[in-house]
C-alpha cells in the first residue's frame, strides 16, 4: 500500500469517529443500544469493548495430578545413546567382516566351480569346439 492509500483510510476513520456521538462520562464504553449499523460497526473497534478469550482449561475443575513416572536423567540418556553408537561402531569395523573368505557365509556352487581371479588372467581361454555337421551347429546355445 502506498501513502495515499493508507492518508486515505485514516482519513475515513477519523471522520467516522467524528460523527459518532461520544458519551459524556468520562471513561465508560460506548453505548450501543440504539445506534445505527455504522455506529455498531465502530464501536465495536473501539478497545474497550473488547472481551478477554475465555480459556476452556481454566473453566473445567482442576484433576487432581497423579506423579508423573520417574524419567531417565539427561545424562544417563546421552550415556546409553552414545553407548549404542559406539556399539554400532564396533560391529560395522569388526576386522572379521571385512574379510569375506574367513566370513561363515557359506559359498554358493557356482562360486566354487568358477576360477580365482589369478586363474582367470593367467590360464588361456579354451578353444571352441570345430563345428564338423549341422547337428553341431544346431546344438551350440543360441546367442539370443
Amino acid at each position: 500500500m502506498n501513502v495515499r492509500t493508507i492518508n486515505a483510510i485514516l482519513g475515513l476513520l477519523v471522520a467516522i469517529h467524528l460523527l459518532i456521538p461520544t458519551p459524556v462520562a468520562v471513561g465508560a464504553p460506548p453505548q450501543i443500544g440504539d445506534a445505527s449499523p455504522a455506529e455498531k460497526w465502530v464501536a465495536s473497534l473501539s478497545p474497550s469493548n473488547w472481551k478477554l478469550p475465555t480459556w476452556s482449561s481454566t473453566d473445567k475443575p482442576s484433576k487432581k495430578k497423579t506423579a508423573k513416572p520417574a524419567q531417565k536423567s539427561t545424562a544417563n540418556q546421552i550415556s546409553q545413546s552414545v553407548g549404542r553408537g559406539w556399539q554400532k561402531t564396533t560391529a560395522v569395523m569388526n576386522p572379521m567382516n571385512l574379510f569375506p573368505s574367513t566370513s561363515t557365509a557359506v559359498k554358493s556352487e557356482e562360486d566354487a566351480d568358477s576360477p580365482g581371479f589369478f586363474e582367470r588372467w593367467f590360464t588361456p581361454p579354451e578353444e571352441p569346439k570345430k563345428i564338423e555337421t549341422i547337428n553341431d551347429f544346431l546344438r551350440q546355445p543360441s546367442p539370443y
